[in-house]
């Protein structure tokens, strides 16, 4: 006669699953994603901190320059900071006419700037407040576009 897996007539219950820990290793893997997706992140954000931050440095220093030459009256060391495109329009002679006719640059302070990122080109904004020989002043938004590995004053000169 056949083993039957009943004892006195009650069905045995069928053995429990075995534990399987799936969720556990979704919940850790997820959480491993997590950490890395974050941690990848705060370094991206970090990279793209200083580097636009290090560009805005150059491009205050190079607006610097340029007023900087305007207040000791060094004007070409001034039309020196200027872009290839700017040297085109202006001469030096021209750029010298254009300082003469306006009021004495006395003191300059750099306030802020802006970063623009289109079509593969890069310029910034440096805002400066001018303050002039006969007691004027102004705000004055002065473009810098990178050329060549450095920054470079683009636009209208003055």
């Amino acid at each position: 006669m056949a083993c039957s897996p009943t004892i006195r007539g009650v069905a045995s219950a069928p053995p429990p699953p075995k534990r399987t820990h799936i969720l556990r290793i979704v919940v850790i893997v997820a959480s491993v994603v997590v950490v890395l997706c974050g941690a990848g992140a705060a370094v991206g954000g970090f990279a793209l901190y200083r580097s636009i931050h290090g560009s805005n440095d150059a491009a205050r220093a190079a607006v610097g320059a340029f007023l900087g030459g305007l207040e000791t009256g060094e004007l070409d060391s001034a039309y020196d900071q200027f872009c290839a495109r700017t040297r085109d329009r202006y001469t030096r002679a021209d750029f010298a006419r254009l300082i003469d006719a306006r009021p004495r640059l006395s003191n300059h302070a750099i306030v802020g700037t802006s970063r623009i990122d289109e079509d593969g080109l890069t310029s910034e904004w440096v805002a400066a407040r001018l303050r002039y020989a006969d007691g004027s002043s102004e705000i004055r938004f002065i473009a810098v576009s990178h050329e060549g590995g450095a920054w470079y004053v683009c636009g209208d000169p003055y």
